[in-house]
């Protein structure tokens, strides 16, 4: 039998946040959801930013595997993801349905 983890958050604030690996890979440094379910809403993951020296990363503000995200009336600012191999920032090229 498995379970589900679940977080919701309302009108919540997260900032300042980083994950730094200097051996494998970084991700979620706002949040981290494996095998749950995340509801955020009217909150913001502001300065958040995933980081490898070594490898890649993933999910500057959030990283959700083996779940699911439902996110409304939220803003996601200055959150970055940065690997040795690659680097990207949010939003890219494309808006957010946030």
């Amino acid at each position: 039998m498995s379970t589900m983890a679940s977080l919701t958050m309302n009108h919540s604030d997260i900032s300042r946040t980083a994950t730094n690996s200097v051996t494998g890979e970084g991700y979620g440094a706002g949040i981290y959801m494996a095998n749950g379910d995340l509801k955020m809403s009217q909150s913001t993951i502001s300065s958040a930013h995933a980081r490898s020296s070594s490898n890649m990363a993933w999910g500057g503000a959030l990283f959700v595997y083996a779940g699911t995200a439902s996110i409304t009336g939220s803003n996601l600012t200055n959150v970055s993801v940065y690997a040795l191999r690659e680097s990207r920032s949010f939003p890219p090229s494309y808006s957010s349905p946030c």
